[in-house]
């Protein structure tokens, strides 16, 4: 089961790695060119060491320990009370383990107990289906369609605008 822990500035090495492979980075709405370890300690330091209120970044662990994933609340929005959601497993061998389907449930109840958030959403490519499958068995509703909104290896890509309140979150 992947849990929650801070993001380490030791997780960098695996994290740029990550971030070269190109179908994650289509998947995500990540960098759209090669990142370079230095671009990724900038990046740290920006969201972990002087993390803004509005974002609150985890490493997803995997059961022997590792780094398996990423998952985070951004644009919190403590007068509205919503929150973006981002997750990705970034081990392919680590997809598949329900890891990330744990650590959405971590994310949601620290988004929905700890920061009070009435409703978090999620912006999500159609043509992952893995990922739209997983947050639809979530409890994650369909708010809207971005037709044609990313460029994607030759082809445009819509993308979907899901979201959850609070008390259709389930634990």
């Amino acid at each position: 089961m992947g849990t929650l822990r801070p993001l380490e500035v030791g997780d960098l090495v695996t994290l740029n790695s990550w971030r070269g492979n190109r179908a994650l980075r289509n998947d995500t709405h990540g960098f759209r060119f090669p990142v370079s370890m230095e671009m990724d300690r900038a990046w740290y330091d920006a969201n972990v060491v002087k993390a803004p209120p509005t974002k609150a970044l985890f490493a997803i662990q995997n059961d022997a320990g590792g780094l398996a994933g990423i998952a985070q609340l951004d644009r919190i929005d403590p007068i509205h009370r919503h929150a973006a959601l981002g997750i990705y497993i970034g081990n392919p061998q680590e997809r598949g383990k329900g890891l990330g389907k744990s650590a959405m449930n971590e994310i949601l109840k620290f988004g929905f107990d700890d920061l009070n958030l009435r409703k978090i959403y999620v912006h999500v490519n159609k043509s992952n289906a893995d990922a739209c499958r997983l947050y639809e068995k979530l409890g994650f509703v369909k708010e809207g369609d971005m037709r044609s909104h990313y460029f994607i290896d030759g082809r445009w890509d819509d993308v979907l605008i899901m979201a959850m309140f609070k008390q259709d979150h389930a634990m």
